[in-house]
């Protein structure tokens, strides 16, 4: 009886580690035929930040990607003013430049109430008489052309706001050094310009 208690009580031991062993074992093969549970709690996080670094990246490329443009208006004060440059240089107002200034004092006007292209080249052979002269300074350029773009823009704004306009550019072309005569004769072409918009049949 002695004996096979002895017997039992070894093979009880003898057990206890093998069970231990063998249970290690399965765990093991667990993880070996399916590896992804143990890693994918680092995979989400790196996925995560990752996708947020891109995005940031993407964000600040696209945003200093942006052109930033000149606005029509901008480019047509730019226009005349190149326009006069040029007439002032050339020291007359050749009829290659009158045309071009006149193109491009047309094209300021955004919307379809424009003057008559009459009127246009009325004022353009005024206005670059004086300049061919070297009367109007490169100086009164910016202001004159300016006013030029505000007028050929100025349908439907009051008489009064017109008025202000053309007054401002008779009062340029006096401080630029322009005679009354020739500043009042370029003013009236001026004011003709603002009327023809104003009062254009717009459809």
């Amino acid at each position: 009886m002695n004996k096979l208690w002895v017997i039992v009580m070894v093979l009880g031991l003898l057990a206890g580690p093998a069970f231990g062993q063998a249970e290690r074992s399965r765990q093991r093969a667990r993880s070996v035929s399916n590896p992804t549970n143990s890693v994918d709690g680092t995979l989400s996080s790196t996925s995560s930040t990752n996708k947020s670094t891109n995005k940031s990246t993407a964000t600040g490329t696209a945003a200093s990607a942006t052109p930033v443009t000149a606005t029509t208006q901008q480019k047509s004060a730019a226009k005349l003013k190149d326009d006069l440059t040029a007439t002032r240089a050339k020291g007359q107002a050749t009829p290659e430049l009158r045309q071009r200034f006149a193109k491009d004092l047309m094209a300021a006007a955004r919307g379809s109430a424009k003057p008559s292209a009459y009127s246009v080249d009325k004022f353009t052979e005024v206005l670059l008489t004086s300049a061919a002269n070297k009367s109007v300074s490169s100086a009164a350029d910016a202001r004159l052309v300016h006013n030029m773009v505000l007028i050929m823009n100025s349908f439907g704004i009051s008489a009064t706001r017109t008025q202000e306009i053309v007054s401002d550019l008779q009062s340029a072309l006096k401080t630029a050094g322009v005679a009354e005569d020739n500043a009042t004769a370029i003013a009236n072409e001026f004011k003709t310009l603002a009327l023809e918009v104003q009062t254009a049949d717009v459809k």
